[in-house]
């Protein structure tokens, strides 16, 4: 009986990689094909010729520098995703189709005022920092009409806000009982910690973080992390 579900926790995690993969491919076809019509071959803050990262809440493509920046922002302003290393959802990959650089853009640098200038790809990291925080965190750019009906739906529709947790199935392995069980993981981030919990289904019971370090010293993690 064991066997048999390992097997088939294998199975599953075989087709779920197999179906991110296919959203992957898709995904990098679709940018491929409109990256100069979306304004996708360039960062969306600096302009550095093929960005491999994204911000998927503003529905952006940024380069490797400009995202590090975005992620110091914090999770409130931008939710930064690898466009090779991380996987993707379909709803967020729908979201970046139909937002794109230029899209997003019109809204974000809708009227930049006298003195203020775009970094290009060779200007410091410093300028470019100060560039985004304006831009994002201040709203200095920004299309007001536009920015105070997003937020006006976040404060009227609840479902629409951040999640900034990261939560999903995980299958693991008991340290004890040597089977594959699927367990609900929850990753959440505050301004002074991170913690990990995990229950046996989604919301119930909960374990804390003490025994996931310990299990990870001792057992190994299938991980097929789906964000929600």
């Amino acid at each position: 009986k064991e066997e048999i579900t390992n097997t088939d926790a294998n199975k599953e995690i075989i087709d779920q990689n197999k179906k991110q993969d296919d959203l992957r491919e898709q995904f990098n076809t679709f940018i491929i094909e409109n990256a100069i019509s979306m304004g996708n071959n360039i960062c969306a803050d600096c302009n550095t010729p093929e960005p491999r990262w994204a911000s998927i809440n503003i529905g952006i493509f940024v380069c490797i520098e400009c995202s590090g920046i975005h992620r110091s922002l914090g999770v409130h302003i931008s939710q930064v995703r690898s466009l090779d290393l991380d996987r993707w959802n379909s709803e967020t990959i729908e979201f970046m189709k139909s937002t794109g650089n230029k899209r997003a853009n019109e809204i974000w640098e809708w009227q930049i005022p006298q003195g203020f200038t775009k970094p290009n790809p060779n200007d410091s990291r410093q300028t470019k920092e100060d560039w985004i925080k304006k831009k994002y965190a201040e709203k200095l750019f920004a299309n007001p009409e536009i920015i105070s009906k997003e937020n006006a739906q976040l404060k009227s529709d609840p479902k629409k806000k951040v999640n900034p947790n990261k939560e999903g199935y995980l299958t693991k392995c008991g340290f004890n009982v040597k089977s594959w069980k699927r367990r609900w993981f929850v990753l959440r981030a505050t301004q002074k910690y991170i913690e990990l919990l995990y229950y046996r289904n989604k919301g119930v019971s909960k374990f804390n973080f003490k025994s996931i370090f310990k299990s990870i010293f001792k057992s190994i993690f299938r991980i097929q992390l789906l964000l929600v």
